[in-house]
Order: structure tokens, then sequence, then C-alpha cells
């Protein structure tokens, strides 16, 4: 049974890990958000989508996300969740602590298919979605 657990231990750390110890750089091309209601609490339907150019940064050697608006927004990561991989996409997980104290979840899905990724920035009262295209190295 140990093994078993050491097995499974072994296979979700390195399925966890292609996103780990390395930078992705990404360009927005558009913002879009949903609040929390303060009488009902339920969440508000998203905005519709306004085009945003700006620089997100997925640090993992520094456990950071790095978003460069007008007031930059830095999160530190605290907990790395294992990938989830589906049909179609990828699903990164991160709990992380923003400058403020507040804990964000980030979620990062990836389409398999091509460039297109969204990045969610769940915070207490409101979710901020980011639509993205992963910048090329230029060697």
């Amino acid at each position: 049974m140990i093994k078993i657990k050491n097995l499974l231990l072994v296979l979700s750390m390195l399925f966890a890990t292609s996103f780990y110890g390395q930078t992705v750089l990404y360009k927005t091309t558009s913002l879009s958000m949903s609040v929390k209601g303060e009488r009902n609490g339920k969440w508000t339907p998203y905005t519709d989508a306004k085009p945003v150019a700006i620089l997100a940064k997925i640090d993992l050697d520094k456990n950071r996300i790095l978003i460069h608006s007008d007031i930059e927004q830095l999160y530190q990561i605290g907990t790395y969740y294992p990938v989830v991989e589906k049909e179609d996409c990828y699903i990164n997980t991160f709990k992380c602590l923003s400058l403020e104290g507040d804990t964000v979840d980030v979620v990062i899905i990836s389409d398999k298919k091509g460039n297109h990724h969204e990045m969610y920035l769940k915070e207490f009262n409101r979710v901020l979605l980011y639509s993205m295209q992963k910048m090329t190295d230029k060697k």
C-alpha cells in the first residue's frame, strides 16, 4: 500500500512539474470582470471583454505572478496544485498572496490546440479574467 502511495506521489509530482521551474511571459489581449454582490452574495455575469495589452509574467523560479498593468499586480505563489489535463486544455492552479495580504486563487487555462490562454484571478469579491497569448522566446 505504501508503495502505491509513493508511486502516485511521484507521478503527480512529474505531471505537476510541467509548469514548474520556469518563467512564462504572456501578452494579454482582453480583460473582463465578475463581482460578488454585497447584498445577495451572487456573482454578476462577466463584463464585456475590453481590449488590453499588458504583460503577465509567471515566474515559478521566484514563486510569483506579476501583471504589468497601470497598478502593478504582484502575487506570491504559496501553493502549487497539480496540473489538470482535460481533453482540450491544461489547467494550472495556484494559491497566492497579494501585496495587500489577500488570498488570491490564480487559474491558468491553456488550450492544447492553439495559443489561447485564460488567467482567472479569483479574489474574495471579484474575479478578473485575462485572455492571453504566450510570448515566444527570442534567441
